[in-house]
């Protein structure tokens, strides 16, 4: 397990990104405590049939790593199959978290795991390599929703899947956006969740 700090163009919008860290920062300790319920009733619905062998993951916004904490405990093959798990948040604190939690896995799968320290808005990943792109509950935060989209699909070379706040959400710009990048396009609506969940794959360019 690895923690990386990337500050490409932090300078942009650094009001904005300043609040968010701070907000997160300042978090940190008890979000789980307030918001794994919710979080894990997305996580059913996304995860659905989800296959991790033989792919390079991206969280994007990965928080204290509530997503990868339930991967790792209702995915078989955690241990035996060959993945890459990047995670990525703008929160340092966050991230000390989710690194304190995975301290002490099996070695087999703390080696599997990446933390990365970056702006959504400007992934330090080269274009086209990610299988699978997972952001749950994070581009609301961002200045600009869809720069952050269009950011994800750049690195995105298969699958994404992604939700967002309903209250923050400008769906039909972000369906403008996702169109033509992305084929068998899906839109979940449900009352249950608070959010729009969002999922299909990219067209190859």
């Amino acid at each position: 397990m690895s923690l990386v700090i990337s500050l490409k163009k932090r300078r942009e919008n650094p009001d904005k990104k300043k609040e968010i860290i701070n907000k997160y920062d300042a978090t940190s300790d008890y979000y789980e405590r307030r918001y794994s319920e919710i979080q894990y009733k997305k996580y059913e619905i996304v995860l659905k049939d989800f296959i991790l062998r033989d792919k390079v993951i991206l969280d994007a916004g990965c928080g204290t790593g509530l997503l990868y904490d339930f991967i790792i405990s209702s995915i078989e093959q955690t241990k035996t199959a060959y993945y890459s798990y990047i995670a990525i948040d703008i929160s340092i604190n966050m991230l000390k978290v989710f690194k304190s939690k995975n301290f002490n896995k099996d070695k087999k799968i703390r080696n599997k795991l990446n933390l990365v320290l970056s702006d959504l808005e400007n992934l330090p990943i080269r274009s086209n390599i990610v299988n699978s792109v997972l952001s749950l509950t994070s581009f609301q935060n961002l200045p600009h929703i869809k720069d952050g989209v269009k950011e994800t699909l750049r690195v995105a070379k298969d699958e994404i899947k992604i939700s967002i706040l309903k209250k923050k959400l400008d769906l039909n710009q972000l369906i403008s956006i996702l169109k033509p990048r992305i084929y068998n396009l899906e839109i979940m609506d449900k009352e249950t969740i608070e959010d729009v969940i969002i999922q299909g794959k990219k067209v190859k360019t």
